[in-house]
């Protein structure tokens, strides 16, 4: 009996579906254009989501599934979203590009 409930607790604590595991992915985000690191940029897998810090750094854990099904997408006003396809990197270097528009008709 000791051996039944010791596998049943075994099975519950190691059960694929009770621990989903994250994969962490890492990398800079900057304006290349004008040499800036971007802080404050929204990084974003399925629904978690991080910011960079004040040199454009991130990290953000997030299961592999929502990673390949969502990609990677970056955020920041004034500039344009940019989503990435994951591919099994975990450095990313990303560079956004400015968006084109002015309040010159407001």
């Amino acid at each position: 009996m000791a051996l039944r409930q010791l596998f049943i607790l075994l099975f519950f604590f190691y059960s694929p579906s009770v621990t989903a595991q994250l994969t962490l992915v890492k990398g800079n985000v900057a304006d290349v254009k004008n040499n800036i690191k971007l802080s404050g940029v929204t990084v974003k897998v399925g629904e978690y989501a991080t910011r960079t810090d004040k040199d454009g750094r991130f990290e953000i854990a997030a299961p592999l599934k929502s990673l390949i099904e969502s990609g990677i997408s970056f955020s920041y006003i004034g500039y344009l979203t940019t989503r990435l396809i994951y591919q099994s990197n975990h450095f990313y270097e990303v560079d956004l590009l400015e968006t084109n528009t002015s309040l010159n008709g407001v």
